[in-house]
């Protein structure tokens, strides 16, 4: 098209609109045949329907054009056998020396030619001289070459002509479909989802079970969500995204070591965030700035040695320096995690080995051997994670909760249900303004909950319904710490 019409289709299309389509024959530098039109106009219909439906077809439809055109061509323009035979033929050519003269014009001086020609014999047969002068001289035996060669060059001329046309041709398809076609719409990358504005993402773990001595069989890789909060100085605190649930909170009285104030009772949770480990010596640091445990070890050791009142500080001031709630968990919050979806007595299975947990391995769960008794903390995430990706729920520090210990939670509380899922700080970090008054968090009782069981711990107290109420508020002993929970109304 480009080479018909010397204009570019896109400037046409940009000044015009469609209507170029139409106009395009008006932009012509020379004529091409009504047959090359209507295949350059069924090239460019607005209708894909309408157009070529492949480069097949325009190349069909161009060969039908070039044979109509060979069919129209005379087969040759070389002279004929006869006329070549004619041509040849003496014409009436002047024979005497005097005829020759009589032709000359006479105002013209005899050239010394002439005069030689004069000179010769008036013999009435004409000399050689004579005959090639008279032979009438035929240009295009001259200029032609010879039949086969003059063939071959026109075939070729022919053929170079309909392969332009077929190139332009296509080409005008390629440029008219890619304009006419509309561009894809990139997808719209989905927004990364966030947590009170620190993104959510995905990480793996390795769980682990174990059979009733013990032995791990089965390891099994998950995936997990979770969002992290900069303390500062690359110390990080990993929040891991819990879905809420149905759960039968408590032990079944066939449960090896259950204490009289594990009774079970079905518990729903809403979706909570909670620490991926217990807070950490260095993550205390960046927030309090002292390190307040008997084994100062810090860095990714547990921060022990801390009261329930000093967690509470603890939250209160990260809260203020994050724009995040956090604070301890309830029991119910806890115990589900801890579980992860299980209904064992350890979220490994029926038993513990240290291989798996820091505990006092002097003693034994069930069928399972004495192990290592490691007579300290070790660094958290030493051990495989449960169900929902957390480390250390069984084992190496007790854990406060938020509640207030009341040994049956079911008969004595009514609103036990509804306040599995709210929690506060001294009234101050109330997670719902319509949220009834709360018995469990009315922090007028002295003792406080804690789970889990501690490195000093035997295994039965590590199980993952025990509860404990051995300590005040105020307290602090180098088996105790914590983890925490940030709730929200929904992820953004």
């Amino acid at each position: 098209m480009l080479s018909c019409t010397r204009v570019d289709p896109y400037e046409l299309l940009l000044e015009q609109g469609y209507q170029w389509v139409k106009q395009w024959p008006t932009h012509l530098q020379q004529p091409i045949s009504d047959e090359l039109k209507q295949v350059l106009d069924k090239l460019l219909q607005k209708d894909r329907s309408d157009r070529y439906q492949s480069a097949t077809e325009v190349l069909t439809a161009l060969e039908t054009i070039a044979q109509q055109q060979q069919s129209q061509t005379p087969s040759s323009s070389s002279p004929t056998i006869a006329q070549q035979k004619q041509s040849q033929t003496p014409s009436a050519a002047p024979s005497t020396v005097a005829q020759q003269l009589s032709q000359t014009p006479s105002s013209s001086s005899p050239t010394i030619a002439q005069q030689k020609q004069s000179q010769t014999s008036s013999s009435t047969s004409p000399t050689i001289a004579q005959q090639k002068q008279s032979q009438p001289i035929q240009p295009t035996q001259i200029q032609t070459p010879s039949q086969p060669q003059q063939k071959n060059r026109r075939k070729f001329l022919q053929y170079l002509g309909y392969g332009g046309i077929g190139v332009v041709s296509v080409g005008v398809f390629a440029v008219i479909r890619k304009l006419l076609t509309p561009s894809p719409i990139p997808p719209i990358p989905s927004p990364t989802p966030t947590v009170g504005g620190f993104p959510l993402e995905t990480f793996s773990f390795e769980t682990v079970k174990v059979d009733p001595q013990g032995n791990i069989i089965q390891r099994q890789t998950k995936q997990g969500t979770q969002f992290a909060v900069d303390l500062g100085n690359d110390v990080f605190l990993d929040m891991v995204q819990i879905p809420g649930g149905t759960f039968m909170m408590g032990s079944p009285e066939s449960e090896e070591g259950r204490d009289d104030d594990e009774a079970q009772q079905q518990v729903t949770v809403d979706d909570f965030y909670i620490g991926k480990y217990e807070v950490t010596q260095e993550q205390w640091q960046a927030i309090m700035g002292n390190n307040p445990a008997s084994f100062k070890k810090g860095g990714k050791y547990p921060v022990e040695k801390v009261s329930w009142n000093d967690c509470q500080e603890f939250c209160e001031k990260l809260s203020e320096k994050t724009g995040l709630t956090f604070t301890l968990p309830t029991e119910a919050q806890w115990e589900y995690a801890c579980r992860g979806g299980t209904t064992t007595p350890f979220y490994y299975g029926e038993t513990l080995s240290t291989d798996i947990a820091n505990y006092n391995g002097k003693y034994v769960y069930g069928e399972s051997k004495k192990g290592v008794y490691r007579q300290e903390t070790t660094e958290v995430g030493s051990f495989p994670a449960n169900g929902f990706g957390l480390h250390d729920m069984h084992g190496n520090v007790w854990e406060w909760c938020q509640d207030d210990y009341e040994k049956n939670y079911q008969a004595n509380n009514k609103n036990f249900q509804q306040d599995a899922n709210k929690v506060t700080a001294n009234a101050v970090m109330l997670v719902s303004a319509s949220f009834a008054p709360n018995i469990l968090l009315a922090n007028n009782s002295q003792c406080k909950s804690l789970r889990g069981g501690s490195w000093v711990s035997i295994p039965n107290n590590c199980r993952s319904a025990i509860r404990v109420n051995d300590y005040r508020r105020e307290d602090r002993n180098d088996n105790g710490a914590f983890r925490l929970v940030c709730v929200f109304g929904r992820t953004l």
